[in-house]
């Protein structure tokens, strides 16, 4: 479990998602005791390649690694992703 700190308190670091573009989700969730069910408090939406050495991200350490330096202002409250729009009708008006 990777462990980090953010405004006074101790989160659960972990990569929530990597998309088929290789854009990937980073999350910091609540810590709990096996059985409970942690709470995702905050996240961080990343590109394919890391923005300071135009890399690939290879794995999910390498995207926590970057995650694990990020200035506190640049995490988001958690939110969920919005559902995709319905691809538009053929023929419609």
């Amino acid at each position: 479990m990777r462990e980090y700190h953010l405004h006074g308190t101790d989160y659960e670091m972990k990569v929530l998602e990597v998309k088929d573009d290789g854009d990937s989700t980073v999350i910091l969730q609540t810590i709990v005791e096996e059985g409970e069910t942690a709470e995702k408090k905050y996240r961080i939406n990343l590109g394919v390649k890391n923005p300071l050495t135009q890399n690939f991200f290879g794995s999910e350490d390498a995207r926590m690694d970057y995650c694990k330096d990020m200035p506190e202002r640049y995490w988001d409250a958690w939110y969920e992703d919005p559902d995709p729009l319905p691809a538009p009708e053929e023929g419609g008006e």
